[in-house]
């Protein structure tokens, strides 16, 4: 199985090194993707979700019951279980309007919580790769 695994520039050397020895990695692309572009592809995501979710509501109910599955589950880390919970009280106490504004809030705190984001399975991977050409292209 060929897997590509993306790095940051910014991730050190010796942790490169270290993957590039592991038996399950047969090649490794360094890529010069900056955090803005990262956050400028995770915004146009969200975007995309923001408007699915606007035709179909009902999805929003499924992103809880994800996340309420997700948090009870010891193989996700504490600080993403964390995310997840912030994010399913934010969605419990707040109109749906609200909820749509922070999936696409352009600020630091928008940025931090797209990191942790419940609405990965919203969007179909054609979908998902046609943004990131379109983001890439704009760059």
């Amino acid at each position: 199985m060929v897997e590509s695994l993306w790095l940051v520039r910014r991730w050190s050397h010796r942790w490169v090194e270290e993957l590039a020895r592991a038996p399950n990695l047969i090649r490794i692309k360094l890529s010069s993707v900056d955090h803005s572009s990262l956050d400028r592809r995770s915004l146009a995501f969200h975007m995309a979700i923001a408007e699915k979710l606007r035709s179909d509501p009902r999805l929003l109910g499924k992103v809880c019951d994800r996340l309420r599955a997700l948090m009870q589950d010891s193989s996700v880390s504490i600080s993403v279980r964390d995310a997840y919970r912030e994010w399913l009280l934010f969605i419990e106490r707040h109109s749906f309007d609200e909820v749509l504004a922070l999936m696409v809030d352009p600020s630091e705190e928008g940025k931090r919580l797209r990191k942790a984001t419940p609405f990965s399975g919203i969007l179909s991977q054609e979908k998902r790769a046609a943004i990131t050409r379109k983001v890439v292209a704009a760059k």
